[in-house]
């Protein structure tokens, strides 16, 4: 592995250029997340765009489209994409790093939307094998057809989603930053 040029990623060396940066725009989580690997590893992240580089992010779009459906059209798959579009500037204003634009993509394919599918047939076919009076039996499988996906359970694998695609949107700002 000595010649090859394999290397583990893991920090990445600031130049000295941007040993004190600012952030300007884009949303708090993406801010917050490359604040802190900046400072990891050894930039100072100031407040001010006064008398420092700064990165500007000039657009941050998060997406959501479903990509699949089950046979009843219950969305069973996502698909996510993170654009951010951002530029570097020095502290006169003189563009370091052009405007450029990282596109981040990833997809969820619930699984739980095939046993949504199972736990409504098997709520059905008990409601049946009571042999409820037929006003019972209609609420019975009213409650049935109600069983859905737990919505909060797909919010976090969203969260969760969020969360990596911001890690590595700012670790490719930080590798373009460790090439200036």
């Amino acid at each position: 592995m000595v010649g090859c040029g394999f290397k583990l990623r893991g920090n990445v060396a600031v130049s000295r250029t941007f040993a004190e940066i600012s952030i300007s725009g884009g949303n708090i989580l993406l801010t917050e997340q490359l604040s802190g690997y900046l400072r990891r590893n050894g930039a100072v992240v100031v407040d001010e765009e006064i008398e420092s580089p700064t990165i500007i992010f000039t657009n941050a779009e998060f997406e959501r489209t479903i990509s699949t459906t089950n046979e009843v059209g219950i969305a069973s798959g996502y698909n996510y994409r993170y654009i951010v579009e951002f530029n570097v500037v020095d502290a006169a204003g003189v563009e370091i790093i052009p405007n450029s634009t990282i596109n981040q993509f990833r997809n969820l394919e619930h699984r739980s939307a095939d046993d949504l599918e199972i736990a409504q047939t098997e709520c059905l076919n008990e409601a049946i094998e009571q042999k409820l009076p037929a006003d019972e039996l209609a609420a019975a499988q009213a409650e049935c057809r109600g069983i859905t996906l737990n919505q909060l359970e797909i919010e976090k694998e969203e969260e969760f989603i969020r969360e990596e695609m911001e890690k590595d949107i700012s670790l490719q700002i930080m590798r373009r930053l460790a090439r200036k």
